[in-house]
């Protein structure tokens, strides 16, 4: 179960890393464009 746990928190936490690293770069593309 602990195995299970940390693998679930550390995919959780690349999503979520992975979406902020999405806005951020969109946000920075509008930006440049504007």
């Amino acid at each position: 179960m602990a195995n299970t746990s940390i693998d679930l928190c550390e995919i959780g936490f690349h999503v979520f890393l992975a979406k902020t690293i999405i806005e951020v770069t969109r946000v920075f593309l509008m930006v440049a464009l504007v």
